[in-house]
């Protein structure tokens, strides 16, 4: 795909190193924290099923994104590209199947039945395989053509995989993520742990498919640019107690970054 409008690299880099600076401490040439918006103008409209599944809308909306961003934020905002299937990549590695209630919602998968049913099936469960396994190999596609198609110019979030205790809540009923937590501890320690290896797994893979790390925003799915690392998400903490949080959420992200 040919660009209509000039990339500033070396303007690019430059609010990059501020970025770096502000995370180092060094303010001495810093005159404001960096804030990045990030608009998306779509100016065809497209539904968000529409740009989910259909890799050159996608394209268009990402493109006139960042060049809405370069002419109307000229200081802080930084291009970048965000490949999405929605939140529903991991989940669907294992067996789970993504459903649209609306084509201007996110799709969601169905528990019914759902993955982890009773305790004993924890211990059922195969790692999957990020290059044949849901919906993993269409997303590696994705960032691949996003990367080509804008000849690596801008780096890539990484697909939406969520994180262990997120993914946790997504395989099992609901009563069960909260019951199992407190009559066996062990077995979900065994669940989180796994599903950090898992996700290690379809991360490496995302990066692999951008063309390496120095191609990617962050090693999560957020599409603002990270000097490193990134963010696992842990969207239920507030629904457990802070003991919870540091016996099973802590451990299996940390086992993500270390």
């Amino acid at each position: 795909m040919i660009l209509d409008f000039d990339v500033p690299t070396k303007e690019i880099e430059r609010r990059k190193q501020i970025i770096r600076d502000v995370w180092n401490y060094k303010l001495d040439n810093v005159d404001h924290i960096p804030i990045q918006l990030i608009p998306i103008p779509n100016s065809k409209g497209y539904t968000l099923q529409e740009r989910f599944t259909e890799k050159r809308r996608q394209l268009e909306v990402e493109v006139e994104k960042i060049k809405a961003g370069l002419e109307l934020i000229p200081d802080d905002y930084i291009p970048t590209l965000h490949p999405d299937l929605g939140y529903v990549i991991t989940q669907s590695v294992f067996g789970l199947k993504p459903v649209y209630a609306d084509s201007n919602q996110p799709p969601y998968t169905k528990k019914d039945p759902p993955r982890v049913a009773k305790v004993d099936d924890i211990y059922k469960l195969k790692m999957p395989d990020p290059y044949s396994d849901g919906l993993m190999p269409q997303g590696l596609k994705r960032i691949k053509f996003l990367m080509k198609e804008t000849n690596y110019q801008f780096p890539c979030s990484l697909l939406d995989v969520g994180g262990p205790m997120d993914i946790a809540y997504e395989l099992m009923g609901t009563n069960l993520f909260f019951t199992i937590m407190y009559d066996a501890p062990e077995a979900m320690e065994c669940l989180v742990n796994f599903l950090a290896d898992a996700l290690v797994a379809l991360r490496d893979a995302c990066i692999e498919a951008a063309g390496g790390i120095e191609n990617i925003t962050s090693t999560g799915w957020d599409e603002k640019w990270f000097p490193k690392k990134g963010y696992i998400s842990n969207d239920l903490a507030a629904m457990y107690t802070p003991e919870f949080f540091e016996k099973f959420a802590i451990p299996a992200d940390d086992k993500i970054y270390n």
